[in-house]
């Protein structure tokens, strides 16, 4: 059986004007021109042009208007004025961002620009975030060096901000493969290069609260807290919904990191009425998360265990599976410290089991970790050990540090009796790290502090 492809046709703005103003001419209205063969949504989308159709489908609509398709001029790819590029590449990033990844692409690859047009780094940009949407990072990546490049060539169009754009999804990219320490600095240079004049103004927010994420997954808290920190006097310019609910989430987080676990549940709670109203319910099950894991620190039992089982009510409609492994690992907790040990490994090695199947290193490292220490309140040395050295293997792959520290501790107190030698290697590791890391808190308060100094002046909102 022979299958044949369909042959395509790309309109072109010029084409869907034409197009139109023959319709309107004849006094017909789209849905007049629908049939069986088009529907009045593929009208739509010829006569506002930069969309590719069927051949068969615009001969269609052509016949019905009286038009000769083949004496139309039709380039496969149509010259545009600068005003027209910039209106079809706005077109594209909205499609691009709802998803009509196919028709976007379609465009893109119809869309001709001179290679010494400052409007390239848009279309690379563009291009980078298919990719991403993909999951093809290395094409992605090579695509928002492409748009850096051509923004450094005309550092007339700063203004776009593009450039600190494409930083932000290169940090992004290096962050969904593990790397923390490259996305931390994608997202600084972002920061450090982005127009506060200039357009995008959003994307600023977005930069900063990427860069608590990163802090927090490193287990550099203080720094976390004093960028995000920082945002919240700009609450009122702040337009993003998604980067208010990371605000919530991230807050709640480092409160509880600082041991402020009163204070965490009045910011998850705030952040769930917002996610409440918004339908979002990826933010909402990590809120809920979090609000069990303050409710487990101040041992209220009974309400953190609600708290968890409400997020993972939630989990049919989480496309992020990754998301998942901190609410079992939280449960997982929770059973271990009331003494359902039973449960309790079962719900980490679920929690271990999806951070293996998706790929994130960080939320592996803790669920293996949470194991560990399962495993080590019941003093099966043995199987914390092993939980604690894959641990650790992962952290020091993915320069977790701090993790790293804490699991040599934590391996250290398996081998203390049993095994003297590993015990002293052990022991000194965790004290050679953690000199590393007093040293990078130093250079680091230093550099906040002249950060402070150019940037944000602002303290946080009062409770």
């Amino acid at each position: 059986m022979r299958c044949f492809m369909k042959e395509s046709i790309f309109v072109s703005l010029k084409l869907g004007e034409l197009i139109k103003k023959a319709r309107k001419g004849k006094g017909f209205r789209q849905e007049d021109l629908a049939d069986d063969l088009i529907s009045t949504a593929t009208i739509s989308n010829i006569e506002r042009g930069a969309y590719t159709v069927s051949k068969s489908k615009l001969e269609h609509v052509c016949s019905k208007l009286e038009l000769d398709l083949e004496n139309i001029n039709l380039p496969e790819k149509e010259e545009f004025s600068e005003r027209e590029m910039q209106f079809l590449l706005i077109m594209l990033e909205q499609d691009i961002d709802a998803c009509n990844l196919e028709h976007a692409w379609k465009s893109l690859q119809n869309f001709s620009i001179a290679s010494d047009h400052p409007l390239q780094a848009w279309f690379y940009y563009l291009k980078g975030k298919y990719y991403f949407k993909k999951n093809v990072w290395n094409q992605a990546s090579v695509c928002f060096s492409k748009g850096i490049q051509v923004i450094d060539n005309f550092p007339e169009v700063i203004y776009s901000n593009i450039s600190a754009a494409c930083y932000n999804e290169l940090s992004r990219i290096a962050y969904y493969q593990n790397d923390i320490e490259q996305a931390l600095n994608y997202v600084n240079t972002g920061i450090e290069i982005f127009v506060q004049s200039g357009e995008r103004v959003y994307l600023e927010y977005q930069l900063l609260v990427n860069k608590v994420i990163y802090l927090k997954n490193q287990k550099r808290i203080e720094e976390a807290l004093r960028t995000l920190h920082l945002m919240w006097n700009e609450m009122d310019k702040i337009k993003s919904t998604e980067v208010l609910l990371n605000m919530y989430e991230l807050h709640a987080e480092l409160l509880n990191k600082t041991e402020r676990y009163e204070e965490a549940t009045t910011y998850a709670l705030a952040g769930m009425e917002l996610a409440r109203i918004e339908g979002n319910h990826e933010r909402l099950f990590d809120l809920w998360t979090v609000l069990g894991s303050s409710y487990i620190y101040l041992e209220q039992w009974n309400k953190a265990e609600q708290c968890l089982q409400s997020a993972l009510r939630l989990k049919e409609r989480i496309k992020k599976e990754y998301l998942l492994i901190s609410t079992y690992t939280q449960l997982g907790k929770l059973y271990s410290t009331t003494g359902k040990v039973r449960v309790a490994i079962h719900t980490l090695e679920e929690a271990v089991r999806l951070g293996k199947q998706t790929n994130d290193a960080f939320r592996l490292c803790e669920a293996l970790e949470v194991l560990g220490d399962c495993y080590l309140r019941k003093d099966k040395n043995k199987k914390a050990k092993k939980s604690y050295e894959e641990a650790l293997y992962i952290a020091e792959q993915h320069a977790l540090k701090v993790q790293a520290r804490n699991i040599l501790l934590k391996l250290a107190c398996c081998c203390q009796k049993s095994d003297p030698e590993n015990y002293q290697k052990y022991i000194e590791s965790f004290f050679q790290m953690h000199i590393q890391l007093q040293e990078r808190r130093e250079i680091a308060m230093k550099l906040e502090n002249q950060i402070d100094s150019l940037k944000l002046h602002s303290d946080p909102p009062g409770s």
